[in-house]
């Protein structure tokens, strides 16, 4: 997958293996280095929103495990 896909759900939303594959290319573009110093902020950034995303949905889905063992 490259980094402009993204695999949305039934709802619309990016999935989070999506989010999380994307994450992964971002910490790895960091660790390789010699990038600018503009770069890696940028990088950041976007590692930061991705790791939101994918906290948040996973968040969700606990909510949701929750919902169902207590039904």
């Amino acid at each position: 997958m490259s980094e402009e896909e993204c695999v949305l759900d039934e709802q619309g939303v990016e999935s989070f293996e999506s989010l999380y594959e994307k994450l992964m290319v971002v910490v790895e573009r960091l660790e390789v280095g010699g990038l600018s110093l503009e770069e890696s902020i940028g990088l950041y950034e976007e590692g930061a929103r991705l790791n939101s995303a994918c906290k948040s949905l996973l968040d969700a889905a606990s909510a949701r495990l929750e919902m169902i063992s207590q039904e």
